[in-house]
């Protein structure tokens, strides 16, 4: 569990807003956010706390290919955290699940099985060993192309369907960044120029509209951020509800107060060796 939300658990505090509308409450001292820094922030649909990694900073273009991350063409290295989902094929039906503890791999990494046919998450470093393990037969990971249907991402009603192992090239905006605007593209920046920067937005036909002026470029009042879950079969973020706005930022996660295995009761529920921990 990060530092936020344990603090907020011991406290005895809801870890949401409870007012009506959030204003700008960045805690002071975090600096600036980096890629790959596990960040707080606000729900952009509503008034939960978010703890994701920013995997995008202002002015990126951001694209994930074949389960890989790349900005400005260039592959990116991932967390040793980030898990990825995995189709195995074990020799013996009904295979425990116990016996794939040793790799890090519990009941809530199985998204679904039959007979020898598993469907799971599990870190980089997990599917390499498993691949070793005398009780394996297969391990592929997934890798839905472009186009497959799946669930709906951003942005919604977009012509090219993506999917969360192939998403993007897309620009993230950033403040006084002037960017292009046509009807491939403006989909992506919509609540952008609307939502969040007050601007009244139409399309007809092949033109857009911006505060009733005809326009072909937009430039950002603000920055935003691309942000996913470790976990990115199961992780709900940007790739399903887009950008994440700077005044919508709280905090940056270094520290982990303590972690909980769900699948434990009493002392055991306590993950030791994830206690007093910084977060990187």
């Amino acid at each position: 569990m990060p530092f936020v939300e344990a603090a907020a658990y011991l406290l005895g505090f809801q870890s949401w807003a409870q007012d009506e509308s959030w204003s700008y409450r960045r805690m002071p001292g975090t600096g600036g956010v980096k890629r790959n820094d596990i960040i707080v922030f606000m729900h952009p649909e509503n008034e939960k706390y978010i703890v994701k990694r920013c995997i995008g900073l202002p002015g990126d273009t951001l694209q994930i290919s074949h389960n890989c991350r790349y900005i400005n063409g260039i592959i990116q290295p991932e967390s040793q955290e980030a898990k990825f989902s995995y189709n195995v094929k074990s020799k013996a039906e009904n295979l425990p699940v116990d016996s794939l503890k040793e790799y890090g791999i519990t009941n809530k990494d199985f998204l679904w099985r039959y007979k020898s046919y598993f469907h799971m998450s599990m870190t980089d470093s997990a599917a390499v060993s498993l691949k070793n393990c005398s009780l394996i037969d297969t391990v592929a990971i997934d890798d839905m192309p472009v186009g497959t249907n799946g669930p709906a991402l951003f942005p919604p009603h977009y012509d090219v369907k993506f999917t969360r192992e192939n998403y993007g090239p897309v620009i993230i905006p950033a403040k006084n960044k002037t960017i292009l605007l046509n009807t491939s593209n403006v989909a992506f920046y919509i609540d952008v120029i609307t939502k969040y920067e007050s601007n009244l937005l139409n399309i007809s036909g092949n033109k857009i509209y911006i505060n009733d002026k005809e326009t072909d470029r937009y430039t950002f009042k603000m920055n935003y951020y691309f942000m996913a879950g470790d976990n990115r079969y199961h992780s709900i973020d940007s790739r399903y509800w887009g950008f994440v706005p700077e005044n919508l930022l709280i905090g940056k996660v270094s520290f982990m107060f303590f972690s909980l295995d769900p699948e434990q009761s009493g002392f055991k529920k306590f993950r030791m060796n994830r206690m007093f921990k910084s977060i990187n």
